[in-house]
């Protein structure tokens, strides 16, 4: 079904707004995969994405997310819609397999994507078990003028020595920490010191998963700069993130939220 789902165009991109804390306002998107299963309807990557990593069909499925998102970005700066970047997943077997950096040059040149319009995300558990290969392809990607972030930032459960030698612009906080900053000490402890640590490594801080006015709150008390969650909004389609900017209103942020609910 899912060598299937990739030509017979099954597999959809989503967009999911980050949001400035400063203003409020849409600044950015994350570029989301779903697979329009004919029998079962819209699946998450949770459901399918470890199916695709079996079989090989890994690669193929993040270029192609990532042509749709560049094609996207495109379009919607035509439009003029304020949103400053696109930001893409890369997965560990598209730095295996193939010339990534390549890729990402022959896609941001056949869609006519500048480069300033796209951040690459890479898992802190990848760049973990895959250090030296990881550095050299970011530095690669850092050398074409991309920004980078590590996704899932937190969850390596390892020595951060790594950090000062990674050419990498964002940390992207882990969900699983922010959603219960408010109840868990530890929680908010890591937090706050991957906030701080960020910063002292001139690093950009967002913070996945706010779900919760108090999640906003605790975030901007501590000096975090975006956030993404359901509290905003839901991953979306492109004509719905385009609807958020044809309302003049609904770029700000209480009808953002709306979207969500």
């Amino acid at each position: 079904d899912l060598k299937h789902a990739l030509t017979g165009k099954q597999i959809l991109v989503y967009y999911q707004p980050q949001i400035s804390l400063k203003t409020g306002k849409i600044v950015a998107v994350e570029a989301l995969v779903r697979w329009n299963h004919p029998d079962l309807g819209i699946l998450s990557p949770a459901q399918f994405l470890s199916t695709a990593e079996k079989t090989g069909l890994m690669t193929k499925i993040g270029e192609y997310v990532l042509k749709t998102a560049c094609e996207q970005i495109v379009k919607w700066k035509q439009q003029g819609l304020p949103i400053e970047t696109v930001a893409v997943n890369i997965a560990g077997d598209q730095i295996h397999h193939g010339s990534l950096v390549e890729k990402v040059k022959l896609t941001l040149q056949h869609t006519n994507c500048d480069i300033d319009w796209l951040e690459l995300e890479i898992t802190e558990d990848f760049i973990i078990k895959k250090t030296k290969q990881a550095i050299t392809t970011l530095q690669q990607l850092r050398d074409l003028g991309i920004s980078l972030a590590i996704d899932d930032f937190g969850t390596g459960y390892s020595s951060l020595s790594y950090l000062k030698q990674l050419p990498v612009n964002k940390l992207k906080i882990d969900r699983s920490f922010v959603s219960d900053i408010n109840n868990d000490k530890e929680d908010a402890t890591l937090v706050k010191a991957i906030i701080a640590m960020g910063k002292s490594l001139n690093l950009e801080l967002i913070a996945e998963g706010v779900e919760l006015d108090s999640h906003e709150v605790f975030l901007c008390a501590h000096g975090c700069e975006f956030a993404q969650g359901f509290y905003y909004s839901k991953p979306l389609p492109a004509e719905e993130i385009e609807k958020l900017y044809r309302d003049k209103d609904k770029d700000r942020r209480k009808n953002i939220k709306l979207i969500s609910k």
